[in-house]
């Protein structure tokens, strides 16, 4: 019998695809009033469909967020989402979270549009969706992931009830 080791070397400047993604899931629930579901379908009968990064749904705040992550130089999928959010996204949405019983009236809920990017394309992207989204929040990845004191203050948004 013969043992072999194999080691792999990521190429140089490389990250995992999904490690961005997997730092807003964290990022996002250490709020424990929010309920996030990577990935969540929102389609109607006729075939559309869409699969944002995230769907969050803050409870206590009444807010229901539409998730994108990139930390390509590139925005124009969300851009494109941002474009389709009020006409085609939020009514869709709307009657599926009532269908499912995730919601009983999601009428006194606000529908945003939450995106994660690199720190120098944030502007940009937010000067590009704000007519397109009432509700908005644009976050660079990198200081979202790294300094301690964001996490602290994401933390501290919970009730201190919750502690």
């Amino acid at each position: 019998m013969k043992l072999g080791l194999v080691i792999v070397v990521p190429k140089e400047d490389a990250m995992p695809e999904n490690i961005w993604e997997e730092l807003v899931q964290t990022y996002l629930t250490t709020n424990r009033a929010i309920l996030v579901s990577p990935q969540y379908e929102i389609a109607d009968e006729q075939g559309w469909k869409i699969y944002p990064d995230f769907l969050a749904i803050d409870f206590r705040a009444s807010q229901i967020w539409l998730v994108e992550v990139t930390a390509g130089w590139s925005t124009s999928k969300i851009e494109g989402k941002a474009n389709k959010f009020k006409a085609e996204i939020v009514p869709r949405l709307r009657s599926q979270l009532i269908e499912f019983k995730i919601t009983t009236d999601a009428s006194n809920w606000q529908f945003g549009l939450w995106a994660f990017v690199r720190k120098d394309v944030a502007k940009r992207l937010r000067d590009k969706i704000t007519s397109h989204v009432d509700f908005v929040k644009v976050q660079d990845l990198e200081s979202m992931a790294f300094p301690w004191t964001y996490w602290d203050k994401r933390r501290s948004e919970e009730s201190p009830l919750d502690h």
